[in-house]
């Protein structure tokens, strides 16, 4: 089957699922089922080498649900090029290796029962600086937040960091949240599941470098106006 063929059958696949998706129209659940479905198995992160490479330190001992996944980009302006840094099947703490001086994107995809949730952040990495990623969800909301904790592990709020908006895409090459712009910058880091009626109070994480709960990340989120 040509490389043609096969995309032509992921797009009838996704919109047989999704009708909805020829109409254009807004699902709270779309940007999950997309961020699961995939035509071809996503590459996984691969570390960058660079000398004065950021660190970034993930935590998502907060994340108790029963299928997550988080992804990263090769372009983070745009959220191209999708790659796979961690999920179920994986450790809850992780550290990875960026690249300096630029932008990267993170968004975190789960499913709990019957349940959806996403989430996308991005931050522009200094050289050699330390990042903490926190993830949490409490069946109600998912959060994430990019805390700089190079000089403490509690961190101090990252001014770069911007909470992004994410898209259907159909292949990993394609954008997978929408262009950046100044008011994203003051958006909450936080996003309803698709089905809000039950809350559950998460486990406090408990990890070398963590040392932020629900209630100590919900005092750092942006303000709802």
């Amino acid at each position: 089957m040509s490389g043609i063929m096969i995309k032509n059958a992921c797009y009838k696949m996704i919109s047989f699922i999704h009708p909805q998706v020829r109409l254009g129209l807004k699902i709270s659940v779309l940007p999950v089922l997309l961020g699961l479905v995939s035509c071809a198995p996503t590459a996984p992160y691969v570390n960058a080498v660079a000398a004065n490479a950021a660190r970034v330190e993930i935590d998502a001992q907060g994340v108790n649900a029963n299928n997550w996944t988080l992804y990263t980009f090769d372009k983070g302006d745009t959220c191209q090029g999708r790659k796979i840094v961690g999920g179920s099947s994986s450790n809850k703490t992780a550290e990875i290796r960026i690249e300096p001086d630029k932008r990267h994107s993170y968004a975190l995809y789960l499913q709990d029962g019957g349940y959806t949730c996403s989430i996308a952040v991005s931050f522009e990495a200094k050289a050699s600086n330390i990042y903490g990623l926190r993830m949490f969800w409490d069946q109600q909301r998912c959060y994430m937040i990019a805390l700089n904790t190079t000089k403490s592990i509690a961190g101090d709020k990252e001014p770069s960091a911007a909470r992004r908006t994410l898209r259907a895409a159909f292949v990993e090459a394609d954008p997978w949240c929408t262009p950046l712009n100044s008011a994203d910058l003051g958006k909450p880091m936080e996003s309803s599941s698709s089905d809000p009626n039950r809350a559950q109070v998460p486990k406090t994480p408990d990890g070398s470098r963590s040392g932020t709960s629900l209630d100590d990340l919900k005092d750092l989120l942006p303000k709802q106006p």
